[in-house]
């Protein structure tokens, strides 16, 4: 499948050397023990029995603890049996948790296999022609399904880091995937990035700033510091553009991702006095305290918004109450499966449905004005 074409990636394990030793999978592949002696001994992993199938076959189905060793001992993550099906085939069925330590091997997703499967024991099928993950899907193996489909997002996101090459593309690798496959190459990748990037900046400087963390990109000097109109930046993709005053940052704008966060006076490198602020995609005046937003309003603002966020999670918390206790006590007089069937039993004459009746629309009708109160 053109999608996981990116998938196929080197195999950087050397092989070990090979005798006539009969391959390991015949004994038990689950003592890891007599596994690691077979290696040691000179065993080849690679040999094949009379279906062609070498060990790392047999440990995909029955012995995934095995699968790290016989891969850096130098099994062929990609060999094929009689059938063409290689261990990813069987690890998608029996060992999906596998799945992702046999890609980053190399095992390349793309190989189709040929003959009948079994997905399950009564529900056997003959493919002419099928990948692991087209007979994941076929099969309806949900969780082979998504690692293949990680892998691939993955993937696509590491490939994605290295076109663009900044340390801007591999710190946002690292916030999406903080344990990923890649994480190593890129933190590696984002610390050198950042590291050249702040030594240009530093190094062309017109002259210094006292803010730390901030350098002077274009602008006027006096005595060796930012003086009157100028412009910096901050490594994390802040900038100022406005007023310095002896190498601080006195009056302008404070801009993050191309948005205005405040326009106003500054004090020893922190908002500091009246301006102007957005606040939910829109401007308005606020007033700033040595870099914290102050004022009656916007904070009382602040806590409506999380009592009314606590509401709307109590009212979820009471309807799901109110509706599992209906469904237990109107188990065998249910009037409909839709959501509002309480309506039609608002005036029943049973006096237990008129009541959880009642109780539903009173909750209801609660979370409506509560979710309008936060649209507001």
């Amino acid at each position: 499948m053109k999608r996981f074409a990116f998938l196929i990636l080197p195999l950087l394990l050397a092989g070990c050397a090979s005798t006539q030793i009969k391959s390991p999978h015949i004994y038990d592949l689950t003592n890891l023990t007599k596994v690691r002696q077979f290696i040691a001994t000179g065993g080849d992993v690679n040999q094949s029995d009379r279906h062609g199938r070498t060990s790392l076959h047999m440990a995909a189905i029955s012995a995934p603890d095995a699968v790290p060793i016989l891969l850096n001992a130098g099994a062929q993550v990609n060999a094929q049996d009689k059938y063409g099906f290689t261990p990813l085939h069987f690890a998608a069925k029996h060992n999906p948790d596998v799945i992702r330590m046999l890609l980053i091997s190399g095992a390349d997703v793309s190989i189709a296999m040929k003959g009948r499967f079994g997905c399950t024991r009564g529900n056997i099928k003959k493919y002419e022609d099928a990948n692991p993950y087209e007979m994941a899907i076929d099969c309806h193996l949900h969780k082979a399904i998504s690692i293949f489909a990680s892998f691939a997002e993955e993937s696509d996101a590491w490939e994605l880091a290295m076109n663009e090459d900044t340390y801007q593309s591999y710190d946002v690798y690292l916030q999406n995937y903080p344990s990923g496959m890649f994480k190593s190459q890129a933190q590696q990748r984002y610390d050198a990035l950042k590291q050249a990037f702040m030594s240009r900046l530093e190094d062309n400087q017109p002259c210094k700033l006292k803010d730390e963390g901030w350098f002077y990109v274009v602008g006027e000097c006096q005595h060796g510091l930012a003086h009157q109109q100028g412009e910096a930046v901050t490594s994390d993709g802040q900038t100022f553009k406005g007023e310095f005053f002896e190498g601080w940052r006195k009056y302008g704008q404070l801009i993050a991702n191309n948005e205005l966060l405040f326009d106003g006076p500054f004090s020893l490198g922190e908002p500091h006095g009246e301006g102007v602020c957005r606040f939910e995609g829109a401007f308005e005046e606020c007033r700033m305290y040595k870099g914290e937003r102050i004022g009656a309003l916007y904070k009382q603002r602040i806590a409506l918004q999380s009592e009314m966020q606590g509401l709307r999670s109590d009212i979820k918390s009471l309807q799901q109450t109110v509706y599992r206790q209906a469904a237990h006590s109107s188990s065998n007089n249910r009037s409909s499966e839709n959501q509002f069937s309480y309506i039609s039993d608002l005036n029943s004459d049973d006096k237990a449905k008129r009541t959880v009746s009642r109780i539903k629309a009173a909750v209801d009708l609660i979370g409506f004005f509560a979710s309008v109160a936060l649209e507001d």
